[in-house]
């Protein structure tokens, strides 16, 4: 289910969403310049971070850094939940249970890569 267009163009989404609340948070953070720099170098590590360190094959993309799937998980992890924490410091703690759900609603929909990564088979 995980290779499904439809599934793939969920994630996407959700990539970007987790992007635009960190960097959104970033903005909301000190004052003047530093809020600037926060609002737009944590979306740009983060995506870098994702695209960087990959499982192998994982959309059969070669990764400039190959690693397990077991990281790649924790890193999906750490991304995610920083999206949802920085909704919940915004005040919008409705909005961060909802981005959880959806975000757990996917994982649940993408079982098999998440097998497949949790076991380190290849994709």
């Amino acid at each position: 289910m995980s290779k499904h267009w439809l599934n793939q163009l969920f994630r996407f989404l959700l990539e970007l969403t987790a992007l635009f609340c960190v960097g959104y948070w970033g903005s909301s953070q000190g004052s003047g310049f530093t809020q600037y720099v926060l609002a737009i170098f944590l979306p740009v590590i983060m995506a870098v971070s994702w695209a960087v360190f990959r499982y192998p094959n994982d959309p059969k993309l070669n990764p400039v850094i190959p690693v397990s799937g077991k990281v790649r998980l924790l890193l999906e992890f750490f991304f995610f939940l920083f999206a949802i924490l920085a909704l919940y410091d915004l005040g919008h703690p409705g909005r961060g249970a909802d981005f959880a759900f959806i975000v757990i609603l996917h994982y649940g929909i993408s079982y098999d890569r998440v097998l497949i990564l949790f076991r380190e088979q290849p994709i």
